[in-house]
């Protein structure tokens, strides 16, 4: 993910919202697209054989193991994460703020 993304704030993130939102299946596409380009050459056999636990998901090492609510099926789950979902994720939350603040107006809001 490019950085200069998890510097996104007010209208800058706002402007990149809508900018991903009008072509989403395009935006999805890519993204699947670059999944499949680094995992579509993993061989999991030769991994598993090699001792490369970690690495029989994706074709990156595992940073972490999130856990989720567990909404589904009432017990949470386990979702691998590498280094790269966590810039996802940051951009994500980097953008909630300034959707809060076009809808909701209150001093205690920053």
């Amino acid at each position: 993910m490019d950085g200069e993304k998890l510097n996104y704030k007010g209208d800058d993130a706002l402007k990149e919202i809508e900018k991903l939102t009008e072509k989403a299946g395009k935006f999805q596409e890519s993204i699947l697209k670059e999944i499949l380009m680094q995992n579509g050459q993993t061989e999991y056999l030769s991994k598993i054989a090699n001792g490369e636990g970690n690495s029989l998901i994706a074709g990156h090492p595992i940073t972490e193991m999130l856990c989720s609510s567990g909404t589904s099926a009432r017990e949470p789950k386990l979702v691998p994460s590498i280094a790269e979902d966590l810039d996802r994720r940051t951009f994500i939350y980097n953008l909630i703020m300034p959707i809060m603040n076009q809808f909701v107006t209150s001093p205690y809001i920053l």
